[in-house]
């Protein structure tokens, strides 16, 4: 259980190797375990403004940050389904204004908000959920929310207010079966990854 940083380095421009495109370990994070710095599935990985990733632990309940030498410098969550703990964290996002944390909950069927500090702050989707995987932030700092379970897409504000949403069960254009991630674009093109029907779809909201 292990999460690899990979750097593309164009063959013309290294001479460590002739292929047309290298890549080159920059470090290695984690092992299999229950620990700091441990790994028992993880899930969800977003990089840090500051430096440094996040990554969603969903067997150990918890989400850890490390810097880019790979030492892990904070470990939080507890397991449990009460409001501010974890049972299945999966996707990880990042708002851009204050550096907080959103992790969808796929067995708490809800997104927990933490501060960079690893403090719970709020939560999002409560009762509008079933089973919440992948999670992005745009430019305005609307939450997109992938739910597996139901086959849609929702978007919230900040504040946890339901904006949009989208999508049903089916094979057909804005249907999916069983999607599990998305991101959005410059402009604002929301792209899902459709699981079971095995393809990429693109949405404009």
């Amino acid at each position: 259980m292990t999460v690899w940083i990979i750097e593309s380095v164009n063959g013309g421009s290294s001479s460590r190797r002739s292929a047309a495109l290298d890549d080159d370990l920059i470090v290695k994070i984690g092992r299999r375990g229950r620990g700091k710095g441990e790994f028992a599935n993880p899930q969800g990985v977003a990089g840090l403004a500051g430096g440094g990733i996040v990554v969603t632990d969903s067997n150990n309940q918890c989400l850890q940050i490390f810097d880019n030498t790979g030492e892990c410098k904070l470990r939080f969550g507890e397991r449990g389904r009460r409001v501010g703990q974890l049972q299945r964290p999966v996707g990880i996002a990042i708002f851009p204004s204050n550096g907080n944390i959103a992790v969808s909950d796929y067995d708490n069927r809800w997104i927990s908000i933490f501060d960079p500090n690893g403090k719970f702050m709020s939560r999002i989707g409560h009762g509008k959920l079933l089973g919440p995987k992948g999670l992005t932030v745009d430019d305005k700092g609307l939450l997109y929310v992938v739910d597996n379970k139901a086959s849609a897409v929702l978007v919230f504000q900040p504040n946890g207010k339901l904006v949009h949403k989208f999508g049903s069960r089916g094979n057909d254009e804005g249907q999916f079966a069983g999607p599990h991630f998305i991101a959005v674009n410059t402009k604002g093109n929301i792209i899902v990854t459709d699981f079971h029907n095995h393809c990429v779809k693109v949405e404009l909201f």
